[in-house]
C-alpha cells in the first residue's frame, strides 16, 4: 500500500490517460455531507466501504463494497456472493490498512493486494461518479466507465435501500 493513495490514485488515472476532475474541499468524510459539498446529487457518489467475509473455519477475506450515496451495502447479498458464512464490515483498523485511506476517505480502488472490489450494479447508471480520493478534503469525478475498465471490479447486486 502506498503511504499517499491520493498521489496513487492519480498517478493510475494519468496512466490510463483519462479525463478525471480533482475537487477541493473542506474535509469531510460522511458521503451525504461530502455529496452536498461537492454539489452533486447523493446518488451518483461511490461509497466505499470495506468488508470482511468469513468461512465457517474463520478465515477472512476483505471486499471493497461499492455503492451508490444514497445506498447502504447489503451483507447479505456479499455473504451469498462469496459463499461465506458471514460478513460484516470490517473493524476500522483493518478497513484503513486494506482500504488504503481514513475512513470516510476510502477510494473505489484497491490500494492493497489483498482487497477484492465488487460494486453495486446501480452505479454503473450514472455518467460520472465522485469519490473521496484516500482523503478528506480532496475528491475525484470520473467517467463511470474509465472507473470500470480500470478498477475491475466484480459488479454484482450488493446494496439495498432506495
Amino acid at each position: 500500500m502506498s503511504t499517499d493513495g491520493f498521489a496513487t490514485i492519480l498517478r493510475l488515472l494519468d496512466a490510463h490517460g483519462v479525463p478525471y476532475t480533482v475537487l477541493r474541499h473542506a474535509p469531510e468524510g460522511n458521503t451525504e455531507r461530502a455529496s452536498r459539498t461537492r454539489g452533486h446529487d447523493l446518488h451518483a457518489a461511490a461509497k466505499c466501504l470495506v468488508t470482511e467475509v468469513r468461512t465457517k473455519a474463520g478465515a477472512s477475506r476483505f471486499v471493497l463494497a461499492v455503492v451508490e450515496g444514497h445506498r447502504k451495502v447489503d451483507l447479505k447479498a456479499l455473504k451469498r456472493l462469496y459463499r461465506r458464512k458471514d460478513a460484516s464490515l470490517a473493524p476500522p483498523d483493518l478497513a484503513e490498512e486494506y482500504g488504503g485511506a481514513a475512513v470516510g476517505s476510502i477510494p473505489p480502488f484497491p490500494l492493497h493486494d489483498r482487497l477484492d472490489v465488487v460494486v453495486d450494479v446501480g452505479l454503473l447508471d450514472h455518467e460520472v461518479i465522485y469519490f473521496n480520493a484516500a482523503r478528506l478534503d480532496r475528491s475525484v469525478v470520473l467517467n463511470v466507465r474509465d472507473y470500470v475498465f480500470i478498477a475491475g471490479p466484480r459488479i454484482a447486486r450488493i446494496a439495498s435501500g432506495s
